[in-house]
C-alpha cells in the first residue's frame, strides 16, 4: 500500500528492523477498495467543514462500511497475517489522517473486538501484528480518547505499556503503547480507570523501563517524555498500593523517581513551544502535539502543587494564548485560553518574586493581552491576569482568587 504518513513509513522501518520477514509479511499491493476509501474519507471532512450535511450523511454511511470491512478483516479466521497487517496499516492512515474516521472507527462496533483479537499475542514473533494492532489504538485515542470502547481493553495495553505480561515487548512497541495511555488521560472516565489499574508494581516496572538505553546507549527520550507525561497527567489521583505500603499519589511518585533526574518541567516547556509552531516534540518522534492537549496538562499540574516548577511554561503558554488570535488559530482555542488562564494565574502566584520578568514576557509576546482581554468576562482567571500585568497588582496566594474560593 502507499504509505505518505512520516509515523507511518516510520513505523514500518520499526517493524522491518524487528522482524526480517515483515517486508514479505505486508503485501505492497492495495486493497481493492483503498483507493475509495481514502477518497471518501477526505469527502466526508470537506462535506464536514462546508456544512453539507446530506452529502455528509451519505459519504459517513459509505465510509462506515469500509470501515467495518477493514476491522472484520483484523479478526477474521483462519487467521492470515498478511490481511490482517494491511487492514491494520490502512485503518492506521485513515484513523491518523481524518479524525471523523477515527470517531468511526471507535463506534463501528467492532473496534473493541479487533483490538482484543489482536492483543492476545503469547509469543515474540507476533509483535508485528501487536504493534500495528497498540499503534491502532494509539491513533484512535489521539482523535477520540472520550471513547468507552478503551475500557474493554485497557488492562491489556497496560500491561504492554509496563512491561508487565507473559513476554518482553520491543522498544517501540512499548512506547507505542504509553502513548495510547497518554491520550486516554485527556477522558476523565478513562483517566479514572487507568489510575486503577496503574497499580504499584505496574508502576515500578514503567519506571523500570525507561531506564533501558538504545543499542547505540543513549537514553531514549520519547519514551521517558511519554512516561513522565502519563504520570503528570494522573499526579492528582492515588496510586493503588500493596497492603503495608504508604499511599502515594502518581504525581509523588513521578515527581520522586523520573521528573526531577529527568528535568521533565523543560522539556514540557519545550513540548509546548514546539506544538505552538506545529513541530513535533521530541523531535524524533514525529508525534505534534494538540496544543490544548499539553496545555491541560500543565493546567493540572499548576492546580496540584507543581506551579514552582512551571516557570518555564509561562512563555509559551503566552505564546499558544496569542495564537488564538491568529488566522491559523488551534483548535479549541477557547478551553486554551481558559486553561492557559488558569496555569498561568498559578505560576504567577507561585513566582511572586518573578513578577517583573513575567509582565516583560508578556510585553514581548504579541496578541496575548488583546487575547485575555476578549475573554476576561467570562474567565475570572484572565480578569485576575490583566489585572497583574497590566495594573501591577501583586498576585494573590492561588487558592484565594474568588472563583476558586467560591468552587
Amino acid at each position: 500500500m502507499e504509505c505518505k504518513s512520516r509515523a507511518l513509513r516510520k513505523l514500518l522501518a520499526q517493524l522491518s528492523a524487528q522482524e526480517e520477514s515483515f517486508n514479505h509479511f505486508v503485501s505492497a499491493e492495495a486493497l481493492p477498495f483503498e483507493a475509495e476509501l481514502k477518497s471518501c474519507a477526505s469527502e466526508l471532512s470537506a462535506h464536514a467543514a462546508a456544512g453539507e450535511m446530506l452529502d455528509f450523511r451519505r459519504c459517513r454511511t459509505t465510509l462506515v462500511s469500509y470501515l467495518k470491512e477493514l476491522l472484520r478483516r483484523t479478526f477474521a479466521t483462519p487467521v492470515d497475517g498478511k490481511k490482517r497487517a494491511q487492514a491494520l496499516l490502512l485503518l492506521i492512515d485513515t484513523s491518523g489522517s481524518h479524525p471523523e474516521a477515527a470517531y468511526l472507527v471507535a463506534e463501528s462496533g467492532l473496534f473493541v473486538k479487533a483490538m482484543c483479537s489482536n492483543l492476545e499475542c503469547e509469543d515474540q514473533p507476533q509483535q508485528g501484528l501487536l504493534l500495528l494492532t497498540v499503534c491502532l489504538a494509539a491513533c484512535v485515542a489521539h482523535q477520540v480518547p472520550e471513547s468507552q470502547s478503551f475500557h474493554s481493553f485497557l488492562a491489556p495495553l497496560v500491561d504492554l505499556a509496563c512491561d508487565y505480561g507473559s513476554f518482553k515487548p520491543f522498544r517501540p512497541l512499548q512506547i507505542h503503547a504509553v502513548e495510547a495511555l497518554v491520550h486516554l488521560c485527556y477522558s476523565r472516565a478513562s483517566r479514572q480507570l487507568l489510575s486503577q489499574e496503574l497499580c504499584s508494581p505496574k508502576v515500578e516496572s514503567l519506571l523500570r523501563a525507561t531506564r533501558y538505553r538504545s543499542q547505540d546507549g543513549a537514553p531514549v527520550r520519547q519514551h521517558t517524555f511519554l512516561v513522565c507525561l502519563l504520570l503528570a497527567n494522573l499526579c492528582d489521583l492515588p496510586m493503588a498500593v500493596d497492603p503495608g505500603m504508604s499511599p502515594a499519589s502518581f504525581g509523588y511518585v513521578g515527581f520522586a523517581a523520573l521528573w526531577t533526574p529527568e528535568d521533565f518541567f523543560v522539556s514540557l516547556a519545550t513540548a509546548l513551544a514546539a506544538a505552538a509552531r506545529g513541530e513535533p516534540w521530541p523531535p524524533e518522534s514525529e508525534l505534534i502535539w494538540p496544543c490544548w492537549k499539553l496545555v491541560h496538562t500543565v493546567e493540572r499540574l499548576s492546580r496540584h502543587g507543581y506551579a514552582a516548577e512551571l516557570r518555564l511554561c509561562a512563555t509559551p503558554l503566552m505564546t499558544v494564548v496569542a495564537r488564538t488570535r491568529s488566522q491559523k488559530a488551534p483548535e479549541h482555542s477557547v478551553r486554551i485560553v481558559r486553561l492557559a488562564s488558569e496555569a498561568l494565574r498559578a505560576i504567577a502566584s507561585a513566582a511572586c518574586n518573578d513578577s517583573e520578568a513575567l509582565r516583560r514576557e508578556a510585553r514581548f509576546t504579541i496578541h496575548f493581552v488583546e487575547a485575555l482581554k476578549e475573554h476576561a468576562e467570562e474567565m475570572p482567571a484572565a480578569e485576575d491576569l490583566l489585572g497583574f500585568f497590566l495594573d501591577h497588582r501583586d498576585p494573590l496566594p492561588y487558592l484565594m482568587h474568588a472563583d476558586l474560593v467560591s468552587a
